[in-house]
């Protein structure tokens, strides 16, 4: 599933982050938080400093137990409801609807 989403967003992903993990990289696979722990190893980064955007609720808990920040985009196999109760930080609908505010707003109550 991640692949086609690489290879269909293949632009953005390249353009804006510099490691990616998939579910082949880890032992354990979502909501087991090892694919995000992986992710924040690979760019030397304390996973609290971390943001992680999912667009499932298994992948938000799982990013919150590595103990990142989480940003949803919603699908729509879920409902708001499901990542509200997963823990996400930030739910939204579209990756253009993140703006870089929201994000060090994140920062600054954690």
């Amino acid at each position: 599933m991640f692949e086609k989403k690489k290879v269909h967003e293949s632009e953005f992903f390249d353009k804006y982050f510099p490691v990616t993990v998939c579910g082949e990289d880890v032992e354990n696979g979502k909501p087991a938080p090892d694919i995000f722990l992986r992710a924040a190893k690979l760019m030397g980064r304390d996973p609290a400093t971390c943001v992680a955007f999912e667009d499932a609720p298994g992948g938000v808990r799982a990013a919150k137990s590595a103990g990142m920040l989480a940003i949803a985009i919603q699908n729509e196999h879920a409902t708001p409801q499901m990542y509200h109760d997963a823990g996400a930080d930030i739910l939204v609908t579209t990756w253009e609807d993140i703006t870089v505010e929201q994000v060090l707003a994140l920062f600054s109550k954690s």
